[in-house]
């Protein structure tokens, strides 16, 4: 069993499962919107933030840590967790809070991207596998 810090409680996050862009399975989750149903909220709150890049190095550990200004600045990210998880299919989840609409993707060190379109501001969720699970590169539009 792993030391580090655990993921947040996910009980109420809905799951999506998706494949990166190396082929390999992986789910994106979103909080359950109380009273806008996902379909409707997704299809009127697109992405509307200006297309970005940014390097960043965001270890597997730590619990949850504030982002860099730059990073709050261009990609609209003011936190994030990245936990390795026991008993899981996927070995790390990676969740993030937002004060913008994007199309994300989050790039590990392998190169492989993780897709998770953002059409509501709050914390959203990444489960994936990989050998070298470091974030390294964020990308939107």
């Amino acid at each position: 069993m792993s030391d580090q810090p655990a993921a947040s409680d996910q009980s109420s996050v809905e799951w999506e499962t998706l494949t990166s862009k190396n082929g390999v399975t992986f789910k994106i989750g979103r909080e359950k919107a109380a009273s806008v149903p996902v379909v409707e909220a997704k299809s009127e709150t697109p992405a509307e933030g200006e297309d970005f890049g940014i390097t960043v190095d965001w270890p597997v550990g730590g619990g949850w840590t504030q982002t860099t200004e730059d990073v709050k600045t261009t990609a609209a990210i003011t936190q994030y967790n990245l936990a390795e998880v026991d008993g899981d299919t996927f070995k790390y989840t990676l969740e993030f809070s937002n004060t913008d609409t994007y199309d994300y993707k989050f790039f590990d060190q392998t190169g492989d991207s993780y897709e998770v379109n953002t059409w509501q501001n709050r914390t959203h969720y990444v489960k994936y596998n990989s050998d070298k699970p470091t974030i390294v590169y964020i990308s939107g539009n």
